[in-house]
C-alpha cells in the first residue's frame, strides 16, 4: 500500500508540475470595486493597540439552523453563551453559497464577482490576494497561523499561504490530488486536479479512507491551533484562522449527539446522510428530508460543543487583548426541494450566516440588527489591527459602528449581495448564474442565462419579504412590480461594475 500511495504521489506531482504552464489562471488587470468606508459609520469603544485576533470559520453552518438565532431546537448553547459577551450580527449574509467564494470573501473582503474564486478548485485573484486581510496583517507585523480542514478552506490554496507562518493542513483526509498542502509546493495543483484526467488518475489509484463517525472531528483542528498558542513567540499581535469542517455533509455525527433530535433508525451512517444536493431534493421523501434535517442539526450541536471549548481555551492562552469572530463560509438547505448548498440556489437557509465578534474587554451583549455581509469581516479587522487605509478594491465597510454607545447603531445601511457562477467561466463576462440581493426586509433573487443542474425547475426572479415570510414561501413578484425594478436595479449597477470580461 506504502508504494503504491508513493507511485500515486510521483506520477501526480510529476503530471501537476508538467501541465501547470497550460493551466495557469491569469490575473485581473482592471481594477474595480468600491471603497471601503472605515470612518464615517464609526464609534467603536477603547481598545487595546493591535489586538490579538482569532477567526474561526464554521463549514456549511446555516444561522436558521442555530439556537442563537431561533431555531427552535437547542443547537449552538455554547455559542449562545459565548455571544452572552459578543456582538451577534442578526442578518448577516455570505456572499457566495460554498466554500471557494465564501472564503475567499472573507479573506479578501471582496465580493465573488471581483475576487473571482468561482469554481470550487478556484483561487482569489492576484489583486485580491495581494490586498487580502492576510496580507495587511502581515505587513502590520502579525505573527500568522492558520489550521484547515476543507481543503477549500485553506490559505495556500487560495493562494495566501506565503502569509502564514505557521500552517497545519488538510486535517481531512480525502482522497484528492486539491490539498492545501499540494498547493503550498505546486501553484496549480487544484485547478489541474479538477481536469477529468487527472481526477480519474485520483480516484483510482488514491486510497480510500476508512471512516467512521469521528472522521469529522472538531480537534483534528483544535487541538493542533492550541497547541501553537500556547507555545508562539507573542511579542507581536497574533491572527490565528481555524475552519471546522462540521456540521459539512455527510451530517452523522458521533454520540452522544447522534440520534438526540430524531431517535428513528433512519440515516445513521456515513453513508446514509450524504444530502441529496440542489434540485435532486425534489425526489426526497418528506420524511427523509426531516430526518436528514435532524441529523444536520446533530451536526451542529457536535460542532458547537467544541467551538466552545476552543473559544474558551484560546480566550485563556491569548488574554482579554483578543478579539474572537466566530461565522461561516454558507449554510444548508433543506426546504424548497432544494439540498445543501452551490447551485443556483441562493435561500436564506443557505446564505443567512452567524457573525459573532467579541472585541477585546467586551462584557455585554449586543445584537445587531443591521444587514452585513462577508466582505465586512476583513475591514473591521483590519481596524481592529489598526490598519491605516483599507484597499480600495474592498467592498465592504468596518462594523465597528455597532459597538457604538448603548442604545445606538451608527452602522451605514446598505444591500447585500449573495451569488453563485460557477458555470460561468473564471475570466468571461458574467452571463451564467444567479444573484440575490437583499435590502432591509427585501430580497429579490435574480437568474441570468441559462445554468443547467439535474432535475431543475424553469428558473425566474423572485421576491421575499424577509419580515413577513422568513421562509421565502411566498413569491411576490408579481404584486409588487416596483420593489423588482429596484432591486433588479441594484444587481445590474453592481454588475456593470464587476461583471465585464476580467
Amino acid at each position: 500500500m506504502r508504494r503504491r500511495q508513493l507511485l500515486a504521489s510521483a506520477l501526480a506531482g510529476g503530471v501537476i508540475a508538467a501541465a501547470g504552464p497550460f493551466a495557469r489562471m491569469r490575473a485581473a488587470d482592471s481594477a474595480a470595486g468600491s471603497a471601503a468606508d472605515t470612518s464615517a459609520d464609526t464609534a467603536p469603544p477603547a481598545l487595546a493597540p493591535r489586538p490579538n485576533i482569532v477567526l474561526l470559520t464554521i463549514d456549511a453552518l446555516s444561522a436558521e439552523h442555530m439556537s442563537l438565532y431561533g431555531a427552535a431546537r437547542p443547537t449552538t448553547p455554547q455559542l449562545d453563551a459565548f455571544a452572552g459577551t459578543a456582538t451577534t450580527f442578526e442578518h448577516a449574509y455570505a456572499d457566495g453559497n460554498y466554500t471557494t467564494p465564501g472564503i475567499a470573501s472573507i479573506l479578501t473582503g471582496t465580493r465573488p464577482w471581483t475576487h473571482r474564486a468561482l469554481q470550487l478548485q478556484a483561487w482569489p485573484d492576484e489583486r485580491s490576494r495581494a490586498s487580502s486581510l492576510p496580507a495587511l496583517l502581515h505587513a502590520a507585523g502579525y505573527r500568522m497561523g492558520y489550521v484547515s480542514t476543507n481543503s477549500a478552506a485553506g490559505a495556500a490554496k487560495n493562494g495566501l499561504g506565503a502569509y502564514f507562518e505557521f500552517a497545519v493542513r488538510d486535517r481531512i483526509k480525502d482522497p484528492d490530488l486539491c490539498t492545501d498542502a499540494l498547493s503550498a509546493k505546486l501553484k496549480y495543483a487544484c485547478p489541474v486536479a479538477s481536469m477529468p484526467l487527472f481526477a480519474t488518475l485520483a480516484d483510482l489509484l488514491l486510497p480510500r479512507p476508512v471512516r467512521d463517525n469521528s472522521h469529522y472531528d472538531p480537534q483534528l483542528a483544535t487541538a493542533p491551533a492550541l497547541a501553537w498558542l500556547q507555545q508562539v513567540d507573542r511579542s507581536r499581535p497574533i491572527f490565528l484562522w481555524v475552519h471546522l469542517f462540521p456540521p459539512h455533509s455527510p451530517y452523522a455525527a458521533p454520540a452522544p449527539w447522534l440520534g438526540r433530535f430524531d431517535p428513528s433508525p433512519q440515516a445513521r451512517t456515513i453513508a446514509a446522510t450524504e444530502p441529496h444536493w440542489a434540485y435532486t431534493m425534489r425526489s426526497v421523501s418528506p420524511s427523509l428530508a426531516h430526518t436528514l434535517e435532524a441529523r444536520y442539526d446533530e451536526a451542529v450541536s457536535y460542532v458547537d460543543h467544541y467551538a466552545g471549548e476552543f473559544l474558551q481555551r484560546a480566550l485563556q492562552l491569548l488574554g482579554p487583548d483578543t478579539a474572537l469572530v466566530v461565522t461561516a463560509d454558507h449554510g444548508e438547505s433543506f426546504r424548497h426541494g432544494y439540498g445543501a448548498h452551490t447551485g443556483p440556489g441562493l435561500f436564506d437557509e443557505i446564505i443567512h450566516v452567524p457573525l459573532i465578534i467579541r472585541l477585546p474587554g467586551q462584557t455585554q451583549a449586543i445584537r445587531c440588527p443591521t444587514v452585513v455581509e462577508q466582505v465586512d469581516i476583513a475591514p473591521t479587522l483590519a481596524q481592529l489591527a489598526g490598519v491605516p487605509t483599507t484597499p480600495p478594491l474592498w467592498e465592504g465597510r468596518s462594523l465597528l459602528g455597532a459597538w457604538a454607545y448603548p442604545g445606538t447603531n451608527l452602522l451605514s445601511i446598505k444591500p447585500a449581495f449573495s451569488m453563485n457562477f460557477e458555470q460561468n467561466p473564471r475570466h468571461a463576462r458574467l452571463t451564467v448564474g444567479s444573484v440575490a440581493v437583499i435590502d432591509d426586509h427585501w430580497k429579490l433573487v435574480h437568474y441570468l442565462g441559462r445554468p443547467h443542474y439535474p432535475q431543475m425547475p424553469p428558473l425566474h426572479d423572485a421576491l421575499f419579504d424577509l419580515a413577513a415570510d422568513p421562509r421565502e414561501d411566498h413569491d411576490l413578484a408579481a404584486a409588487q412590480p416596483a420593489e423588482v425594478v429596484q432591486l433588479r436595479s441594484l444587481i445590474a449597477e453592481q454588475l456593470a461594475r464587476h461583471g465585464g470580461a476580467e
